[in-house]
């Protein structure tokens, strides 16, 4: 893409260059608000709201840069992944419409599916 660049370092060409997509957390954690509602189900991140990941975030929500589509599926997966094992939870996939998401949610959310079922399987 001519004028395209990093989302996360500024630096010119995809809009995740190679460095940034290596250094992607590769894990999740326990993220817990403060304060914590009663009652709330662990919830996992696999990093803060800021620098590269909330970069990611608005640029694919906002600007619709859809090539951060399966970068930010993998991270979401991955918090997934940690919540359901945490909670000693199996995973089945289950069909998503297209008609029932805008464009821009249905390929993350396609992703999370295709990663966790691939993970269910193996399981």
């Amino acid at each position: 893409m001519l004028g395209s660049a990093c989302v996360a370092c500024e630096r010119p060409g995809r809009p995740l260059c190679r460095g940034c997509l290596r250094a992607l957390p590769d894990a999740a954690r326990a993220a817990w608000p403060t304060p914590a509602p009663p009652g709330l189900a662990p919830p996992y991140a696999t990093g803060a709201y800021e620098g590269a990941l909330r970069a990611m975030v608005l640029a694919h929500k906002e600007r619709g840069v859809h090539a951060l589509a399966h970068p930010l599926g993998r991270l979401l997966a991955t918090a997934a992944r940690a919540a359901l094992v945490g909670a000693g939870t199996k995973v089945s996939a289950t069909a998503l419409r297209e008609q029932s998401l805008s464009r821009s949610a249905l390929r993350p959310l396609s992703e999370v599916e295709a990663l966790l079922s691939a993970d269910s399987v193996a399981a």
